[in-house]
C-alpha cells in the first residue's frame, strides 16, 4: 500500500514538474534558441518593476542643502528646505555648522532635530543643556499633585 502511494506521489511530482517547465519555456521557433523566463519559488513569472519618476526638488542643489547633506549624511525634510536655505544662505559656514552639529550630537540630542541649525547656528551654542521632558515627568508631576491634595484634605 505504501509503495503504491509513493509511486503515485512521484508520478504527480513529475507531472507537476513537467507543467512548470512547459509553462515557463516559450514555444521554440525552428531557428531560435530557447529562452528562459525568471520565476519565483512558487513558479510565477517575475514581473519587471517599473522605474518610477523621482520627484526631485530643484532646491536640493542649493549650496545650503548640499552642505547640510555633506555634514549629516542626509537631506533635511523637504518641508524645512526654505528654513535651512534662509539660515545658511548661499555661502554656508561649514566649520560653524560642523561645530554646532558635533556639539548637538555629543550632548545626546537627536541628530534629526534641526534645532542645532535653526537655533545654535544662528544664536550660538547654548551653555545650558536643554531639559528633556519625558512622559514619566508628567506622571510624576501628577502623582505629586495628587499626594499633595491628599495631604491637604487630611
Amino acid at each position: 500500500m505504501v509503495r503504491v502511494m509513493v509511486r503515485v506521489l512521484k508520478s504527480l511530482i513529475n507531472q507537476i514538474h513537467l507543467l512548470i517547465i512547459t509553462y515557463h519555456i516559450p514555444q521554440l521557433k525552428e531557428s531560435a534558441e530557447p529562452t528562459y523566463e525568471p520565476c519565483t519559488e512558487d513558479g510565477e513569472p517575475v514581473l519587471e518593476k517599473k522605474k518610477r519618476k523621482k520627484n526631485t526638488d530643484d532646491r536640493s542643489k542649493h549650496p545650503a542643502i548640499v552642505s547640510f547633506r555633506r555634514l549629516t549624511g542626509r537631506y533635511p525634510p523637504k518641508i524645512n528646505y526654505d528654513q535651512v536655505i534662509d539660515v545658511l544662505g548661499d555661502n554656508p559656514d561649514e566649520l560653524k555648522m560642523k561645530h554646532c552639529y558635533q556639539e548637538w550630537c555629543g550632548r545626546g540630542y537627536k541628530p534629526v532635530n534641526l534645532a542645532w541649525l535653526l537655533d545654535w547656528y544662528v544664536n550660538g551654542i547654548s551653555k545650558t543643556p536643554m531639559k528633556k521632558n519625558t512622559g514619566m515627568d508628567a506622571v510624576r508631576a501628577e502623582l505629586a499633585r495628587l499626594e499633595q491634595e491628599e495631604n491637604v484634605s487630611r
